[in-house]
């Protein structure tokens, strides 16, 4: 079932989870996962904005201009609701700037998605420096992934209570049928 909610000019309007998490927690991986489960379209928020910038994939974990990002995120993802009613975002509350801050994702985007429900997926920091590592050939400090970790959490909980949907945080060990389970229920 997809919420009713008043909506600004620029809101998305399908049923959209909105899957968070700091780099390497494992979103894609677990969206990739249940895409097929819930017959929904998955999405990464990076690919979305590198793809509205002409570029195949950001470089890097920091973002030069986050408001810009999101607004192309916004438009890019305003595109793709016509034939995708049911949309799994992958993304981040909070980002990781080049002066090596943190900064929040603004709320008026997350009001803009209008999500039906929020996962944040919450991974040992070691273990998504490990994977980032990796993906990359390095990865932010400890102390700096600990920090977004921080804010991912405490943001993710601000968007989920400020809109009113289900905020489920999702650990290695989860199972992926409870998961599902909850979405078809909210769908």
């Amino acid at each position: 079932m997809l919420r009713e909610r008043p909506r600004s000019d620029n809101s998305v309007t399908v049923a959209l989870i909105f899957v968070a998490g700091i780099h390497g927690a494992g979103k894609s991986e677990l969206c990739g996962a249940m895409s097929p489960l819930l017959r929904a379209s998955h999405f990464s928020a990076g690919q979305l904005i590198a793809s509205a910038r002409g570029a195949a994939m950001q470089v890097g974990l920091t973002v030069e201009d986050v408001n810009e990002n999101q607004r192309l995120l916004l438009h890019k993802l305003s595109d793709l609701t016509d034939n995708n009613p049911r949309i799994l975002l992958d993304g981040h509350f909070s980002l990781l700037t080049s002066q090596g801050g943190v900064e929040l994702v603004p709320w008026p985007v997350f009001e803009a998605l209008s999500p039906v429900a929020i996962f944040i997926v919450d991974t040992p920091v070691k273990l998504a420096e490990n994977r980032l590592t990796a993906r990359h050939g390095s990865a932010p400090r400890l102390d700096i992934l600990l920090k977004l970790r921080k804010a991912e959490l405490a943001h993710g909980a601000f968007v989920a209570e400020e809109l009113g949907v289900p905020l489920r945080t999702v650990r290695e060990d989860e199972s992926l049928t409870d998961l599902v389970d909850m979405l078809n229920d909210l769908w």
